[in-house]
């Protein structure tokens, strides 16, 4: 079955890029991820997945919620960052995984790093810096 997907996977793959190139239109490219791709689809092809996802976290208008949005509230930039971490480590695809998490907490907005993820295990959409880190929560 995996062997029979492999050409049109590729196909699927050319021209997914080939789109990723050619706009930077969010929400098209959105809706190419949305309703193209789908969740079914993101593992397939976990690395175009993570571009995208990518692209339009960088956008102008996401990275803007940096500075209109409280750090308890859901920002565009980490949902789409946290979202491509999630597929590409899903998929096994670690050193995508870590270039991408570099990426994310190495990103600069108005003199600070506003993704300040401590660990590529835990990169949740919304960070609440001084919120202990605990592999498992227990009791009170």
């Amino acid at each position: 079955r995996r062997r029979a997907l492999e050409e049109p996977l590729g196909r699927a793959r050319q021209h997914l890029k080939f789109i990723l190139g050619a706009t930077k239109d969010i929400q098209f490219l959105h809706d190419v991820l949305s309703r193209s791709l789908g969740p079914r689809l993101f593992y397939q092809v976990p690395d175009v997945t993570a571009l995208f996802m990518r692209k339009i976290g960088l956008d102008r208008e996401c990275l803007q919620e940096f500075e209109t949005r409280s750090e308890f509230e859901e920002r565009a930039t980490p949902y789409h960052f946290a979202n491509a971490l999630a597929v590409l480590k899903a998929a096994g695809c670690d050193e995508a995984a870590r270039d991408l998490f570099e990426e994310a907490i190495q990103l600069e907005r108005q003199g600070r790093r506003p993704i300040q993820w401590a660990c590529l295990e835990q990169t949740p959409a919304v960070y609440i810096s001084g919120l202990e880190h605990r592999p498992i929560w227990e009791g009170p």
